[in-house]
Order: C-alpha cells, then sequence, then structure tokens
C-alpha cells in the first residue's frame, strides 16, 4: 500500500472541511473533487443537523463589531 508521498503525485495537496475563497484562489480555482455534507449524509458518513438561534442582548440590540487594525 502506498503512502502519502508515494501516493500523491503532486507538489501541493489541498484537503479541507471548509474550503474558503483564499482555498480556492491557493489552488486557482481546481477542485480536484467534492464531497457535500448532503452526500455524506445519504452515505451515511455524517448525520443531519439541526441549526438553532440564539438570541443575546448583543444580538437583539443589532451591535456592529467594527473591525480593529492590529498592525
Amino acid at each position: 500500500m502506498e503512502t502519502g508521498p508515494d501516493y500523491f503525485d503532486a507538489f501541493y495537496i489541498g484537503l479541507t472541511a471548509t474550503p474558503d475563497k483564499r482555498t480556492y484562489a491557493f489552488f486557482r480555482e481546481n477542485a480536484v473533487s467534492e464531497y457535500s455534507h448532503e452526500q455524506a449524509v445519504i452515505d451515511g458518513v455524517n448525520v443531519g443537523y439541526d441549526s438553532y438561534l440564539i438570541e443575546t442582548e448583543i444580538t437583539q440590540q443589532e451591535v456592529k463589531l467594527k473591525p480593529k487594525n492590529i498592525h
């Protein structure tokens, strides 16, 4: 059985559960494969989830946070 560097024919291998625009940009929009959460649930690999909205005083007041320059 081949492993790691012997198995993959690439200089960079990107594996992430949560790709964002930076990940796609780094690999020039080249997604070799995608495995959605929905398909993983169908396949029995993941389970479904429920979302709950939790209100706090801050979210009820619609407070806007300003980014802070830390440089």
